[in-house]
């Protein structure tokens, strides 16, 4: 080898590094590679300087990288070629431990317990002589006691022929062997059932260690197969569920992993389904193949996927494979082009429904096709007993989506929902020819609204009879072009339940002390007195961003609540992005005896009345980030 010295030692070394890097990453045949590289790279030189010296040389770097090498060959498998190296490592260096401990592991793997004893043997003895014989001997204590400890338990007796081996199995409750594997996570959970067949059985005895599982991305094929397995060969259809299984596979891994769980006659009580790349339709076809008690046990569905319709395969087939289904949650990552979205003129009822969550992703969100999607999922349907309904992003092409909600709606979450406004809701609710005013949450962030300049089509006097806001607990209104007038009118209407009270960034909504429009108020203000005694047991209150909001609104929100006695308690008061300063929040402190988080974000605090604030013993966390306008 032509090379110099210092390129040989950088090629070692970065050989060595590199190794080291990937046997990290669990990458061990490549780590394996780098190993073999610097080791090669030894031997070559110690040849050359043989030649040029005429005697041996010996560089110490040697053992360690063929410990490296035998650690990633363990690894990989390749036992033989390990052997060899450990056996070298003793050649080379026979006064020291790292060869024998090395052999021992090899050995211990091959299950040559018998080889493993003699070679801890040979060394112990061989090195405890030279330590005796030689003072100046150098020896790695740690090394030493390892290697004594290794004869030690390669002595212990094995069981002879027909002699039953100890199982620790048999000596521990079944309630520890629980919780142990309980504490695994699922892919060694899975490596479990062949450690014997004790184990097998316990695990067999104990499905509510599966109950509750998350196949996630670093799942083999493989591990998968063999878990289905088990569940299929232990599967108890009277008493036996799989609480919530969650599947999120690699892509490539995807198609089989589906095939595979649809191809089973098991009973699943929640099946969530997040996939990257298998679109709606590949999906369908293999739950349509599927067991019918399989699709019979889900009452929870969550799908997040791409969406690919067409006039064979609609998601909406989803209502007629899950009969049962109380939840069903759709996330769409994004959309196929060749998607041909279908409208259903025949209705369709789903009775036992209570939960339904529909959102867009972001490549769908703004999509031509959301609107038409939207229109084919929930197009003529009926949920009489539905409790909550979500939708987050999405363009709808018409209000008829809102036939879906019944009258006995519980919790209403419209989040960026192209044109939808609380009004909107009110006018379709109120045509309902009954209502039961069981409406207890309503949270709506508008998208693309605009003022609506005509009179309501509903009336206030529909809004109290029929007591549509009268059990309302929790209340969000952010980015709405709703006016003063129908925000009063929501007030007057609403019981006193409110618990959570939310209005962010409301563009007409202005605070001041009467209703009358101004110059800078065309549609009028909002009474913030009234607001305050609609509201006289909330704890949880948002006023962020709202314009005409500063100190002397303050003033007369603590006028109110000397005057009622209430609210003295505060959970959570959000006042950022207002044009309030220190005195404003002392004010306030006056008036409740406990805030448990306040956030005064963006306002025009001091950073010394902050800190004044953070010390006082009403508020227990402060979130304060600075304006542009406060000076330090």
């Amino acid at each position: 080898m032509s090379l110099k010295p210092e390129t040989l030692n950088k090629i070692i070394e970065t050989s060595f590094k590199k190794g080291n890097e990937l046997f990290k990453y669990k990458n061990y045949e490549n780590s394996f590679k780098y190993y073999q590289r610097a080791v090669d790279t030894i031997v070559c030189r110690s040849r050359e300087l043989k030649k040029s010296l005429g005697k041996e040389h010996h560089d110490a770097r040697l053992v360690t990288l063929l410990d490296c090498c035998c650690a990633s060959l363990q690894k990989t498998g390749d036992l033989t070629q390990a052997e060899k190296n450990a056996i070298t490592m003793i050649e080379l260096e026979p006064f020291t431990c790292k060869g024998y401990l090395r052999a021992i592991k090899v050995y211990r793997q091959l299950n040559k317990l018998d080889t493993a004893y003699s070679i801890a043997c040979k060394g112990y003895t061989k090195i405890k002589k030279k330590k005796s014989a030689d003072k100046n001997f150098k020896l790695n204590i740690v090394q030493y006691g390892k290697l004594k400890q290794e004869v030690i338990s390669l002595k212990m007796p094995t069981p002879s022929v027909g002699q039953v081996s100890y199982n620790p199995m048999d000596k521990f409750p079944l309630e520890i062997i629980q919780l142990i594997i309980a504490q695994l996570e699922f892919k060694d959970k899975i490596n479990c059932f062949y450690v014997c067949k004790s184990w097998y059985k316990v695990m067999s005895n104990s499905f509510q260690l599966f109950q509750d599982f998350s196949i996630l991305k670093n799942l083999k094929k493989s591990q998968f197969e063999k878990f289905m397995k088990f569940i299929n060969k232990n599967n108890n259809f009277n008493n036996t569920f799989l609480n919530n299984f969650t599947l999120q596979p690699i892509p490539s891994a995807e198609k089989f992993i589906i095939k595979e769980l649809f191809n089973r006659k098991i009973r699943i009580k929640s099946l969530n389904i997040l996939l990257k790349e298998t679109h709606s339709s590949e999906l369908l076809a293999h739950i349509e193949k599927s067991d019918m008690s399989f699709k019979e046990s889900i009452s929870s569905l969550t799908l997040e996927l791409p969406i690919y319709e067409s006039n064979s395969q609609s998601v909406r087939k989803i209502y007629h494979f899950f009969p049962n289904l109380t939840k069903l949650s759709i996330h769409v990552r994004r959309f196929d082009l060749r998607s041909i979205m279908c409208t259903h003129s025949a209705s369709y009822e789903l009775n036992k429904l209570e939960f339904f969550f529909l959102s867009f992703g972001q490549e769908a969100e703004n999509h031509s096709l959301s609107g038409s999607f939207i229109h084919s999922l929930l197009g003529n349907v009926r949920m009489s007993n539905l409790k909550e309904f979500t939708m987050i992003g999405g363009n709808p092409l018409n209000y008829e989506y809102m036939q879906t909600i019944p009258a006995t709606i519980n919790k209403l979450k419209m989040i960026k929902v192209s044109g939808f406004t609380l009004d909107d809701f009110l006018t379709y609710i109120l045509e309902a020819e009954s209502y039961l005013g069981c409406l207890d949450s309503i949270k709506i962030v508008e998208k693309n609204t605009k003022v609506k300049r005509t009179i309501e089509s509903w009336n206030e006097e529909d809004l109290i009879t029929k007591g549509v806001f009268v059990n309302l607990t929790s209340f969000l209104l952010r980015d709405s072009q709703m006016t003063p007038r129908v925000f009063h009118k929501i007030l007057r209407s609403v019981g006193e339940r409110i618990k959570d009270f939310h209005i962010m960034n409301n563009y007409n909504l202005i605070f001041k002390k009467s209703e009358l429009p101004g110059e800078h108020a065309p549609y009028g203000f909002v009474d913030i007195r009234k607001m305050i005694l609609a509201i006289p047991h909330v704890e949880n209150l948002s006023i962020v961003s709202v314009p005409g909001f500063s100190n002397k609104s303050i003033n007369m929100i603590s006028s109110v609540v000397s005057e009622i006695g209430h609210p003295k308690i505060i959970k959570s008061l959000n006042l950022t992005m207002n044009k309030i300063n220190g005195d404003g929040i002392f004010t306030l402190l006056k008036i409740f005896k406990k805030i448990s988080t306040l956030n005064i974000s963006f306002c025009e605090v001091s950073p010394h009345d902050a800190e004044t604030i953070r010390s006082m013993k009403h508020v227990e966390t402060l979130i304060y980030k600075m304006s542009d306008k406060v000076q330090l």
